[in-house]
């Protein structure tokens, strides 16, 4: 995705457009998600995980936010894996 000033606000304005208008089913926070990190389960089955910045995996730069998009046909279109967004800063 390309770089901005706020990659938390940019991977959550992205977050805001694929729900399409859908409300999540559920939205699951806390646990053993990193601290600020949200899976919002859909009705059509996808699942989407936003991670702030600074809390994704060690290979992602701390001041990189991500956004997980898992669902079949996107997991078909890519090898059978979650589609990984990664949002950078400037």
């Amino acid at each position: 995705m390309p770089a901005s000033d706020d990659p938390n606000a940019a991977a959550l304005s992205y977050v805001s457009k694929i729900y399409n208008g859908q409300t999540p089913t559920s939205v699951r926070t806390g646990g053993n998600l990193p601290t600020g990190s949200f899976v919002a389960a859909m009705p059509d089955g996808a699942f989407i995980t936003f991670r702030p910045a600074g809390q994704a995996s060690r290979l992602t730069l701390d001041s990189t936010a991500s956004v997980d998009i898992n669902e079949a046909t996107i997991n078909a279109l890519n090898g059978g894996d979650p589609l990984k967004l990664k949002f950078p800063r400037k």
